[in-house]
């Protein structure tokens, strides 16, 4: 029994130092569409629609890419250590199918990553996908998509990668 009750001990308290080490996270939408430059970094943004889902929709897509890499996490408890702040600006859902669309997909969002309440980095994720046609350079992205248009939450997924892997060294991952 003792045993048992120390093991139990030690998981809770090694819980506790990985969720207090990890980094804070927290998505929202842009409120005024009508700005040109992030509120934050004051970089170029192209504000559009933003769909009602997108912040539970990159949040869900954060998370599971940190848990992927073994990098622990927190949900805006507003601590001091390193946060990651996304904030979307354009979500758009294509209209049309796999096959043939009226309207792509469309993304758009900044990655702001504070340590210590200074911002240390961003990382832009833009993109609205394009017909092969357009850009014969994007040959390999198309292909790797599985050559068909994919939906928002796909091309929300893929811009967390990228912009996860780009952050991973500065998350406490490894690259």
């Amino acid at each position: 029994m003792r045993l048992a009750t120390l093991f139990l001990g030690l998981l809770i308290f090694l819980g506790t130092i990985g969720t207090a080490c990890g980094v804070d996270i927290d998505v929202e939408r842009l409120q005024d569409t009508k700005i040109y430059l992030c509120p934050r970094c004051q970089k170029p943004i192209r504000a559009d629609h933003i769909a009602e889902n997108a912040e539970s929709m990159l949040a869900d897509a954060v998370k599971t890419s940190l848990g992927a890499r073994h990098i622990t996490f927190t949900e805006g408890n507003g601590k001091d250590g390193p946060r990651l702040s996304i904030l979307v600006y354009r979500f758009q859902e294509r209209r049309g199918s796999n096959i043939a669309v009226d309207k792509p997909a469309s993304v758009g969002f900044h990655a702001h990553l504070y340590a210590g309440g200074s911002l240390v980095k961003t990382v832009v994720f833009d993109e609205t996908q394009q017909p092969l046609s357009e850009n014969l350079l994007k040959l390999g992205t198309f292909l790797k998509r599985g050559a068909r248009w994919i939906t928002v939450d796909e091309l929300c997924r893929e811009g967390v990668e990228r912009v996860i892997h780009a952050l991973e060294k500065d998350l406490g991952g490894s690259k």
